[in-house]
């Protein structure tokens, strides 16, 4: 049974280097290298909804992240290392512009499925769907894009944020 190859090429100037690689291989030495699901990674604590300095501590109350009720609660400080998650008045407004490259996405996805389903895509159809599904998820989109952005600004320390 043969073995599955990744068959790509590398562009050098103008000629391109052909490369084969065994998928097998590819993937486990790029997941050794970038671990992203394992503690100590943003990834990990964004999708977690860590807190990015231990990633021990929960940035929100509860586990449905899908709940419309109290998805704007959020700890004022980790449980764990004390991280503060409100360093100042206003520091969340820079979320906005997270939630809004997620929209972004969201529209796009949506107008392509309803392009690929449908033979005339209206206006009406068009918003009907994205308000639907703009809304079903703002409890999601709401923690998702504070966690990117405390992420993007807090170090993760690990055992030291502990000792702190």
């Amino acid at each position: 049974m043969g073995q599955a190859i990744l068959m790509f090429d590398l562009p050098l100037g103008r000629n391109f280097l052909p490369c084969h690689l065994p998928i097998r291989n590819f993937a486990s030495i790029y997941l050794r290298r970038y671990p992203m699901s394992e503690k100590g990674s943003k990834f990990y604590a964004i999708t977690k909804m860590k807190c990015p300095r231990c990633h021990e501590g929960d940035l929100f109350p509860g586990s449905n992240h899908f709940s419309f009720s109290k998805f704007t609660h959020m700890y004022k400080v980790c449980s764990v290392c004390n991280q503060s998650f409100e360093p100042e008045p206003g520091y969340y407004y820079g979320a906005m512009f997270v939630s809004y490259g997620i929209n972004s996405v969201i529209f796009v996805a949506v107008w392509v499925i309803l392009a690929l389903i449908v033979d005339e895509v209206t206006l009406t159809m068009m918003m009907a769907a994205i308000v639907t599904i703009v809304v079903g998820l703002l409890p999601f989109n709401y923690r998702f894009s504070r966690s990117i952005w405390i992420n993007m600004m807090v170090k993760y320390r690990g055992l030291a944020a502990k000792k702190e």
